[in-house]
């Protein structure tokens, strides 16, 4: 975790300065601002870069300060207050997806003070769609979809769960497994969306094999995936990485698309994408070229570590395009049913 400490008064300033080299014993990284320019600039900052902001001091001040930069649960970094005598240690934002409540609890841990948690599902002990989502590397389609899901648990409702995945350890109270999506409502994990207006939640283990003309643009490239991907109803947030041939490991757009998305960029020699086993679209002319048949199918297929070929090649403008699923197991950790004390 990246961190920005924040302080306002001496007394704050000597706890942000023992909690920064508590949480660097543990292997964070932690930013001390300069005390430059005005609170809100430094927060603005802090914001662009920073994995949570942690306040010494008045919870109203911190408010202030992040509320300009404020944007979504799903992007917004982790911002907790914690009082100049340790006593309480309050998320303020990004709960779950951006993990405030878990530094607050491990804040308090460290400086034996009490997290004050105020989100529902913590304090009922309810499934937390978010959090579950979060722990299991998934994308929420639709938040409001995901919050009527929330609402309904909260509600004690029993609702269905259908997972394309296995799924270890027991389900928690209030969610029920499900082979099929006969209920009106429930939560879908799937790399295919719902048939119904259903919460719908993605994996991250698709892989993309990419082959591309010399120079090829990132124009091209973006349209060439967009395509592929429709094809089968996917979304971009299911895709995890990138191959192709080593020959292609210096083409700017094929980076530029992966580091644009977070996506990892893997190339491969031409012997090692001929070594998988499977039946491929091969082309004599493409082999003449490049040492192997074919290049975004095969190379799909080594970045999911062997994963089931989805979206064979696809074509467009110099641009090939192929998909493959890489195997997951999703599980039910026991703390998601832990009530709040």
């Amino acid at each position: 975790m990246t961190a920005s400490l924040f302080s306002f008064t001496l007394q704050g300033t000597a706890l942000k300065n023992r909690l920064s080299a508590l949480l660097a014993q543990r292997g964070d990284r932690i930013f001390l601002p300069e005390p430059a320019g005005t609170l809100r600039e430094q927060a603005g900052q802090a914001f662009a870069g920073a994995d949570a902001l942690i306040f010494i001091g008045a919870a109203g001040i911190a408010v202030r300060a992040v509320a300009p930069f404020l944007r979504s649960k799903t992007t917004d970094p982790a911002v907790v207050a914690v009082d100049e005598q340790a006593r309480w240690a309050i998320p303020l934002a990004s709960g779950h997806i951006g993990g405030a409540n878990s530094l607050a609890r491990d804040i308090a841990a460290l400086l034996g003070a009490q997290a004050v948690i105020t989100t529902a599902t913590d304090l009922n002990g309810a499934f937390a769609l978010d959090l579950w989502a979060k722990a299991n590397n998934l994308h929420i389609t639709s938040w409001e979809l995901a919050k009527r899901f929330t609402a309904r648990i909260l509600a004690a409702e029993t609702l269905p769960l259908k997972s394309d995945y296995p799924i270890t350890g027991a389900p928690p109270p209030n969610i029920a497994l499900c082979r099929s999506e006969d209920a009106p409502f429930g939560a879908l994990v799937s790399l295919y969306p719902p048939q119904k207006p259903w919460a719908h939640l993605v994996p991250q283990n698709l892989y993309l094999g990419i082959g591309c003309r010399k120079g090829a643009a990132l124009s091209a490239i973006e349209r060439a995936i967009a395509g592929a991907l429709a094809q089968k109803g996917l979304n971009e947030k299911s895709v995890a990485g990138v191959g192709t041939l080593a020959l292609k490991k210096d083409e700017a757009a094929l980076a530029e698309v992966c580091e644009k998305r977070g996506w990892r960029f893997s190339w491969y020699a031409p012997e090692t994408l001929m070594s998988l086993a499977g039946e491929f679209s091969g082309s004599p002319f493409v082999m003449a070229v490049t040492g192997a048949d074919n290049v975004c199918e095969r190379a799909a297929v080594q970045a999911s570590c062997g994963g089931n070929l989805i979206i064979k090649k696809f074509a467009s403008k110099g641009v090939t395009v192929a998909a493959a699923a890489r195997d997951i197991v999703l599980s039910f950790p026991s703390a998601l049913g832990v009530k709040e004390t």
